[in-house]
């Protein structure tokens, strides 16, 4: 079976937010603790975590969970140039051996293991020529995006982006070899304390 490996990305500053987005509690768990155990369960043993702004912070309260889910961390210093470096830094910083990753942000906070599941099962049941160049990415509000999944191929080019353009460009350039899992709740992410508490009252019972 290939090699498939998580990629979180969870450098950002999160200014709108005015504290640690990571760090902000959804029911019992954090954003980013959320995200981790989803990886863990998808690829357990085999998830990148980027980290950048307030990394020691975040390392430090995450620090059980970082080791008993043996999460690889990657401190990116220039994660104030955009999510696309961070996407960049974080390709840079996987195992040789991988052959294909899924990228996964912290405040998509209503997606679920069986949704990213799907995108998961949508790419392994391709055959072994197809798998190589097909990306596979969530559907939502009419657009498409993040969770994706990228065959190696796309990983030299998944390097070489910066600032802001983010995996979205790449789904774009190449949307004749790109498949897509509709995925509605993909279009909630949390930008600022107003939609983190407006989520949590609207969804007591939150689903890994």
């Amino acid at each position: 079976m290939a090699v498939l490996h998580t990629l979180i990305l969870a450098a950002g500053e999160s200014r709108r937010f005015e504290s640690c987005k990571q760090l902000a509690s959804v029911g019992k768990e954090t954003l980013l603790e959320r995200v981790l155990m989803q990886a863990h369960v998808l690829t357990p043993g085999a998830t990148t975590l980027v980290l950048g702004a307030r990394a020691e912070l975040i390392e430090r309260q995450c620090h059980e969970l970082i080791k008993e889910t043996k999460v690889a961390l990657h401190n990116h210093e220039g994660w104030r140039e955009g999510m696309g470096s961070s996407l960049a830094a974080g390709i840079h910083a996987l195992p040789s051996d991988v052959e294909a990753v899924l990228v996964l942000v912290v405040d998509q906070v209503s997606v679920t293991v069986k949704e990213l599941g799907n995108i998961i099962d949508r790419w392994r049941q391709l055959d072994q020529a197809t798998r190589e160049r097909k990306i596979v990415c969530a559907r939502y509000r009419q657009t498409v995006g993040v969770p994706a999944l990228f065959p190696s191929r796309y990983f030299d080019e998944l390097k070489q982006l910066y600032g802001d353009r983010g995996a979205k460009k790449l789904i774009s350039r190449y949307a004749s070899d790109t498949l897509t899992v509709s995925m509605p709740s993909a279009s909630i992410d949390i930008d600022t304390q107003d939609q983190l508490q407006s989520f949590g009252e609207n969804n007591d019972n939150t689903q890994h």
